[in-house]
């Protein structure tokens, strides 16, 4: 059975099945969402639209198809619902997962900011990121950065993201004081020179901090601070704004190159390689978080990495040195591609399978991941929508604009 028939079956008869008891006249029942209903639903204010075949809340707002209806009740991802339903049922679903195609590739001769095939990789012999320009500087600002704000744990629990992947992640606040902080420590010249400072036209110092406040630092993978449990050296990185309203969710340090979010994560995937779930690649700091949020929440422990910094293909520096680390793996790894539903997250999938299937990996193990709910864009606002099932209805429409290049991370 296909997605389209797992749909389609009665909503009413589903949820009887998943254990809802419909009321008098079969015509509602009382919301299983207990956490919007603290007290309880005693008004029956789950309603069902046969025509249309979906549920909703009239109370709280959670709605949805059938697959919606199962994940909710059950608590599963968008996968195991599909498997839930048709265990139900006594059906023999048949899943596809799309794949890499080794004949469709992106236009490797596209002008981005990062083409050059010829530039030097970044990681030294022992896979790990050699010391880069500025990179102490960076570990300064890191270091002079505040434990997270209230309004960064705030930020995070509402995006569902739990306090022990706040505290793993390592991001901080930057501190009224940080400015004047490294330059006690740093000439002008040389914060300039690393992106974090710089003069107007007028010759007034400016930067950044003042409103991309949170500090996301790029973690080396380094043998003896992983094997111990220490916390690797911060090589790069980025600031965020926690602004809904702000058009750049993130800013780079001036003139710089990110490289692998994550790749204390992937250090550790490559160490255990054979005995570690499948590889996540993904498009932001915050979808990486997410998947290893969602496996947390099931008990499972994943790698996720991303490749931020605009566009991709096959000559970006940071692609070639994700494929560099990979290199001494078994070809046939099974590697999920988490992507956006949109074209931006096409064009991802496409320069990353595509490169990887360049160097030898096997393109029937490159997945295109995105094991979520249909109404969602990214894995971000389904980890939000499952965390806050009582926003669902007021955040959005059951079917956004899936062209759309925009995206919140």
């Amino acid at each position: 059975k296909t997605l389209e028939d797992l749909r389609s079956i009665p909503i009413k008869e589903l949820a009887e099945r998943l254990g809802i008891e419909l009321g008098r006249g079969r015509a509602n029942a009382r919301c299983f969402n207990s956490e919007a209903h603290k007290h309880g639903d005693k008004n029956g204010s789950l309603g069902f639209n046969e025509r249309a075949n979906r549920f909703k809340c009239f109370a709280c707002g959670v709605n949805g198809d059938t697959i919606a209806l199962t994940q909710a009740v059950t608590g599963k991802d968008f996968r195991e619902a599909c498997e839930h339903i048709a265990d139900l049922y006594g059906l023999e679903l048949a899943t596809r997962q799309v794949k890499a195609k080794p004949d469709k590739v992106p236009n490797f001769n596209r002008k981005t900011p990062y083409t050059s095939y010829s530039e030097q990789l970044r990681i030294n012999d022992s896979y790990e990121y050699d010391k880069l320009p500025h990179s102490e500087i960076y570990q300064a600002v890191y270091d002079v950065s505040d434990e997270p704000s209230r309004e960064l744990v705030d930020w995070m629990h509402q995006r569902g993201y739990s306090d022990e992947l706040l505290k793993a992640s390592g991001w901080r606040t930057v501190g009224s004081n940080t400015i004047e902080a490294l330059l006690q420590s740093y000439s002008e010249a040389e914060l300039t020179d690393a992106g974090i400072i710089w003069r107007d036209e007028a010759g007034e110092l400016r930067h950044t901090l003042h409103t991309h406040t949170v500090v996301t630092p790029y973690f080396n993978g380094e043998l003896e601070a992983i094997a111990t449990g220490q916390q690797p050296s911060v090589l790069y990185i980025r600031f965020r704004t926690l602004n809904p309203s702000s058009k750049a969710k993130y800013l780079a340090p001036r003139g710089s190159q990110p490289i692998i979010y994550g790749f204390d994560e992937l250090y550790r995937y490559a160490i255990h390689y054979g005995a570690t779930p499948p590889l996540y690649i993904t498009e932001s700091e915050t979808d990486a978080l997410a998947i290893r949020e969602l496996a947390s929440r099931r008990g499972k422990r994943v790698y996720a990495v991303a490749l931020t910094g605009g566009q991709k293909n096959q000559h970006s520096l940071v692609l070639r040195e994700l494929t560099h680390v990979l290199s001494g793996l078994d070809k046939q790894a099974v590697i999920n591609i988490v992507t956006d539903r949109d074209k931006t997250g096409e064009a991802f999938f496409n320069a990353v399978a595509s490169t990887l299937y360049k160097v030898g990996f096997n393109a029937d193990n490159l997945i295109k991941w995105q094991e979520w709910h249909e109404g969602f864009k990214d894995v971000g606002e389904h980890l939000q929508a499952i965390s806050r099932p009582s926003k669902r209805a007021s955040n959005r429409t059951d079917a956004p604009d899936k062209t759309s290049n925009k995206r919140e991370d």
